[in-house]
């Protein structure tokens, strides 16, 4: 087992570089699995209008592709770790809470997928039995759904990293807007063969990347994989497991969105308090500057909809978006209505509070289409 950066060590440039290829679980063992998947495939790949033995050898190129496409990523992983994140800690080049900020979770991610690339490789381990399967052209041991079955659930510790990505990106890039020294070793490292020319951003993303790609292997996968296959029911509960994951990850991510968009509206109305704006599962829906009619005058205001309230306020400052709060229409106490197109009013419709204040707003719009959108997203947030 090889590793770059060991513990009280400073990572050197060409150590990084030279040593880098060599992944913990051994290239040489990688590679020779490798080649035995596509030697297999040479030796299977069958003449035109052999529909089967053509549909088994496209699987066992998706099976090829899934390892190395996995092996490559853990060794990007380990690039991140090697290369960036270790001597960041060694020559304490950010503040712990920005280098925390910034890497999240990747040592943990590197750690599963790792252990996960392993057992993949372990399922094609054996050169003798492999070729045995070549001579008697059984894919009943090629399988991997098993393996994805178990690590399923282990994969919603990406949850952390997705829904704090872009605000990691933000971070590196401050600190290396302000961080002399940070900007310069990103500068140099990236250079490195190692990083391909690549960023530490570009690295930052492929967690990301990854998680949405896993789902789209293993349909591949189970596509090319007779039902009576030993895996075949393992690769559709693997894929369905790793669907919802992947929703899971996604809904949690565009939740945690919702409600840092909500203290930021909450924030840039003055009169308004976070806790009466930002609610668990309450979620933002659209905004827009309105002409709202007031005892017969026309009051310019700018409107934030929600899925169960509507708030209006006052314009203080339309370049840094800073508001005066005016009032807030429950929805479930709202009835929406259209009103007469006439001269003095254009695209207007009219708000009417059925509690006790009884308050009627008429509401202008910019555009017909405008009108149209507010109308009909209102009625149905409505019932």
């Amino acid at each position: 087992q090889q590793q770059i950066g060991r513990k009280g060590s400073r990572v050197r440039h060409e150590e990084v570089a030279r040593t880098h290829k060599c992944l913990f679980y051994g290239e040489a063992e990688l590679a020779g699995i490798v080649e035995l998947l596509m030697r297999t495939m040479e030796q299977r790949e069958p003449p035109a209008g052999e529909r089967q033995a053509m549909r088994e050898w496209k699987r066992l190129r998706a099976l090829q592709e899934l390892l190395a496409s996995e092996a490559d990523y853990v060794r990007d992983l380990e690039i991140v770790c090697d290369v960036w994140l270790q001597p960041i800690l060694e020559q304490q080049l950010l503040k712990a809470a920005d280098v925390q900020a910034i890497f999240l979770n990747v040592k943990l991610i590197l750690g599963l997928n790792q252990s996960l690339v392993s057992e993949m490789i372990e399922t094609f381990s054996n050169a003798e039995d492999v070729e045995k399967r070549v001579s008697t052209r059984s894919q009943d041991n090629y399988v991997v759904g098993e393996v994805f079955v178990r690590f399923s659930s282990l994969l919603r510790m990406y949850g952390t990293y997705v829904q704090g990505h872009d605000a990691s990106i933000e971070v590196l890039e401050h600190c290396r807007k302000h961080h002399g020294q940070f900007a310069a070793f990103l500068q140099s490292t990236s250079a490195l063969d190692a990083c391909r020319g690549l960023s530490l951003q570009s690295f930052l993303v492929k967690p990301v990347q990854r998680l949405c790609k896993y789902p789209l292997l293993l349909k591949q996968i189970l596509q090319l994989t007779e039902e009576n296959h030993r895996d075949f029911s393992n690769l559709r509960s693997a894929l369905s497991r790793l669907e919802a994951v992947t929703s899971h990850v996604n809904e949690s991510k565009r939740r945690r969105e919702n409600q840092e968009r909500a203290l930021e509206i909450a924030n840039s109305i003055t009169g308004l308090e976070a806790d009466q704006l930002v609610a668990p599962g309450r979620e933002f829906v659209m905004e827009a500057t309105f002409i709202k009619v007031s005892k017969g005058r026309p009051q310019e205001r700018h409107f934030f909809l929600f899925d169960d309230i509507l708030v209006y306020a006052k314009i203080l400052n339309r370049k840094k978006d800073l508001f005066l709060f005016k009032d807030k229409l429950p929805l479930r106490i709202a009835v929406c209505m259209e009103m007469p197109e006439s001269s003095k009013w254009k695209n207007a419709f009219q708000l009417s509070r059925l509690d006790k204040k009884m308050k009627k707003y008429i509401i202008c719009a910019d555009t017909p289409e405008q009108k149209a959108l507010w109308m009909e997203t209102i009625m149905r947030l409505h019932h």
